[in-house]
């Protein structure tokens, strides 16, 4: 008696693939389907991933990383269909992600780019290479506008004033003095770094602080994240 070959095939693996972002700093990429062998193997072969009892599903993190794998993964496996947010997701892994600030080098401000993922853009190539993904640029008014339109990379706060200050014509200052009000309920001048932290040439346990008299005394101001001032006994003010 003849058999049908094709009822002696296996049946395709089906499911969907979506994506769980309850948590926004790590995302889970959730492959939930009838259980298939094959899958389930391929599935298990995927970093970090790990199976939900409760829920009955794997959970993969949605890192960077485990893109291609997915992508192949999917591709192998045509009849599980993946969410628009994890189409969107695959896209957008691939694309290049850094960060920047500012620090010192020979004495002049510099802002430094390090490579988080993806393939470094061609227009880094105006800067120097400073090893493990990064990149400096010395301050000047071109480079603070090339890093603020550069798709993909984020300014911290520091970078972003230096930026924003070249960009207007003023060079930026390496530490600012700000008024703050001392334990002892009298104001103190302090020292705050901007793209400088060598300066002033101070242990970091014990920074100068100045009391302020006269006009400066009558307002003060504080910055976030300056050095909190200590008393000055009275004994030592003029």
């Amino acid at each position: 008696m003849a058999v049908d070959p094709i009822t002696n095939e296996p049946a395709p693996a089906t499911g969907r693939v979506w994506l769980l972002a309850d948590n926004p700093r790590e995302a889970e990429l959730v492959f939930d389907f009838p259980f298939h062998e094959d899958l389930n193997e391929a599935v298990k072969e995927l970093p970090r991933r790990w199976f939900d009892w409760r829920r009955k599903h794997w959970r993969v993190p949605a890192h960077p990383r485990v893109a291609k794998p997915v992508e192949a993964l999917l591709a192998q496996f045509p009849d599980l269909v993946p969410s628009p947010e994890v189409l969107a997701w695959l896209s957008d892994s691939d694309r290049w992600r850094a960060v920047c600030t500012v620090v010192a080098r020979d004495g002049r401000g510099h802002f430094l780019v390090r490579t988080l993922q993806g393939e470094r853009p061609d227009e880094l190539d105006a800067g120097t290479d400073a090893g493990d993904g990064r990149t400096l640029f010395p301050f000047s008014e071109e480079n603070a506008a090339l890093l603020q339109q550069l798709d993909g990379v984020r300014l911290d706060d520091l970078a972003t004033t230096c930026a924003r200050s070249l960009r207007t014509g003023h060079t930026p200052p390496a530490a600012e003095m700000s008024l703050q009000i001392g334990e002892d309920g009298e104001p103190h001048f302090t020292v705050f770094h901007i793209w400088d932290r060598g300066r002033p040439r101070t242990s970091a346990s014990s920074p100068r602080r100045i009391p302020c008299t006269g006009r400066a005394a009558s307002s003060c101001a504080t910055r976030p994240g300056a050095w909190p001032c200590l008393p000055t006994p009275r004994s030592r003010r003029s």
